[in-house]
This record gives structure tokens, C-alpha cells and sequence, in this order.
């Protein structure tokens, strides 16, 4: 599996010009806020559409400016998570999973709710309204909304922004265990050095100026590409740090 980008964005003053392209592994997207990495994600998902470029997945084009193809969101084979809450407050856990299963033939339906709920741990909640979650177990009934689909990539938008430091560290280990299991492309937003550091197989660095540098964490660190980037790496480094 793999999800290949090449897009170019111009929207009040700010430029989004990157090129990237990983397979079935945990991408970081990691920068400033404003630096473009939540506009690469409504671009990926269909939210947004780029000036020029391609996007496309597993070879399949979902995006080319050049050849007039901009596939619709739901025709899009991904899974998207943001950080608030969208899980419909009057539908229990389980019929929000099911919702995302519409056209889905009642057959597979069973088979495939059963499946998330037991890879994001959420067996004695299903039953549940989200207003009786607490805030990691909404998140994971958002995450397996998102992969009941069976999705090629999965995008997660600063999804652990408004948790606490202890369900936030839960949620880190929810994602790498999804990752793994599943063995898709995850691409996660943070303006969180730790965060990225610790749970990226690649980093994507968007300095905000238009460098962007892609590697493990280890190899950005050791070198990275620009002064721009090595200011945003070091200068996080130190605030975490402190």
C-alpha cells in the first residue's frame, strides 16, 4: 500500500507546495500551526482541493489536475478522524460504526463492527450513547468508524489534541497497535515534537517557508535539511524540555 502527494495550494498569503510519499507505516505530518499540514489532509481527503498537482493511492488516481480527475470525498478510500467529537450524540457506539457501513451488504456488516470493536477495545461500551464515553473511548469509537470501512490510508487530523497527558499517551499506543494490525498508511498531525518523535516510523517536516523534509525521526535530527527546519527542530527540543 501507498499514498503518493504532489500538490500546490494558494489560499490568503500562504503557499502549500509538498511533495511526499510513504507506504503501509505511521507518517508524522509535524510543523508550526499554519504550516500547512491540516490543509494536506482536507486536500488528501477531498475537503479541499489543490490549485495543481496529483494525489493518488495504491495507484489509484484520486487527484490530477492535469488530467482533470478530483475524485468526491466519498469516493475516497480513506478514513478521517479529527480531534472534536462528530459521532451522532442519539446513535449508540455501535450503530455510529454501522452508520459508515451504508451500502455495505448486511452480511459483512456483522463481521466488520466486530472486528474494530475488538482491535480499538471498546467490547461493554457499544451499547452506549456518546455522551456516556469518556474522552479516549470517543475517540477510539471515532477511529473504528473510520476503519470499518476498511479504508487504504488513514487520516487523523490532531486527534489527541483536547485529551488529557495520560489518555493521550492511551490514545499513542491505540494508533500504533491500529497501524500494525491493520497494516495501512496512517498519516497523523501534530505540533507535538514528543508526539512525533516517539510514534512516527517517518517524519514530514513543514517549516511553514516551503522546505520540507521527509525521514525517520532519527535521520531528521542528525540532519536536517535547512536552518529553517533545524530551528523548528531544535527550538521544540528545548521547549519540550523545559
Amino acid at each position: 500500500m501507498g499514498l503518493c502527494v504532489d500538490i500546490r495550494k494558494q489560499v490568503a498569503g500562504f503557499a502549500l507546495d509538498v511533495t511526499w510519499d510513504i507506504g503501509a507505516e505511521l507518517a508524522v505530518l509535524f510543523g508550526y500551526s499554519g504550516s500547512g499540514k491540516s490543509m494536506t489532509l482536507q486536500c488528501l481527503a477531498g475537503l479541499s482541493t489543490p490549485d495543481s498537482g496529483r494525489i493518488d493511492c495504491d495507484g489509484e488516481v484520486l487527484f490530477d489536475s492535469a488530467r482533470r480527475v478530483n475524485r468526491a470525498p466519498q469516493r475516497r478510500p480513506f478514513g478521517y478522524v479529527t480531534q472534536g467529537c462528530t459521532l451522532f450524540p442519539h446513535m449508540t457506539v455501535q450503530r455510529n460504526i454501522a452508520y459508515a457501513l451504508k451500502g455495505v451488504p448486511a452480511r459483512d456488516r456483522v463481521s466488520r463492527i466486530a472486528e474494530v470493536v475488538d482491535a480499538l477495545q471498546l467490547h461493554g461500551l457499544e451499547h452506549r450513547l456518546p455522551g456516556q464515553l469518556a474522552g479516549g473511548q470517543k475517540q477510539r469509537a471515532q477511529l473504528a468508524r473510520a476503519l470499518v470501512r476498511e479504508p487504504r490510508a488513514l487520516l487523523l487530523d490532531e486527534p489527541f489534541s483536547a485529551l488529557d497527558t495520560p489518555v493521550r499517551v492511551e490514545m499513542r499506543q491505540v494508533v500504533r497497535e491500529v497501524c500494525e494490525r491493520f497494516r495501512l498508511p496512517v498519516v497523523l498531525v501534530t505540533h507535538d515534537l514528543y508526539e512525533a518523535y516517539t510514534m512516527a516510523d517517518r517524519m514530514i517536516v513543514y517549516s511553514g517557508s516551503g522546505d520540507v523534509q521527509v525521514g525517520s525521526p532519527c535521520e531528521l535530527f542528525k540532519s536536517p535539511a535547512t536552518p529553517e527546519i533545524e530551528t523548528l527542530l531544535t527550538s521544540e527540543r528545548l521547549f519540550m524540555l523545559e
